[in-house]
């Protein structure tokens, strides 16, 4: 099983894939939210909790949930907790 530090470079690395991708994506996709995963758009959807809901569902490690915005971006890391 990944540690959560091998989960949080997971989610890292999707973010930075995602920051790249962002220009391309805010005009189609603004305030949608988009479910990362190996550095890769897996999909994307109109709310977060479906977002969640479906990186929930697809995987049982980490995953990265991003809001499409121009302005900044909302970020969660799924799939494990920090150790005690």
């Amino acid at each position: 099983m990944p540690t959560y530090e091998e989960h949080k470079s997971q989610v890292d690395k999707n973010y930075e894939f995602f920051n790249q991708k962002l220009p391309s994506l805010i005009g189609r996709y603004n305030h949608q939210f988009v479910l990362l995963k190996d550095k890769k758009i897996i999909e994307i959807f109109e709310t977060k909790t479906d977002a969640i809901k479906a990186g929930h569902l697809k995987f049982t490690d980490a995953f990265s949930v991003q809001e499409i915005v121009d302005f900044g971006c909302y970020s969660r890391m799924g799939g494990i907790t920090p150790e005690a």
